[in-house]
């Protein structure tokens, strides 16, 4: 997420449509993100 490395805290699915939110943790700081927003390997 803009170079920053997250974990995801939620299973994200095809089915998911980009504009759904995910809850992800950045060192333990939980926020809610789109899936639109997530980069990188899964």
């Amino acid at each position: 997420m803009g170079g920053e490395v997250a974990e995801l805290l939620e299973t994200v699915t095809e089915a998911m449509r980009p504009n759904e939110e995910v809850q992800v943790s950045f060192d333990g700081d939980v926020e809610t993100v789109k899936i639109k927003d997530i980069e990188g390997p899964a």
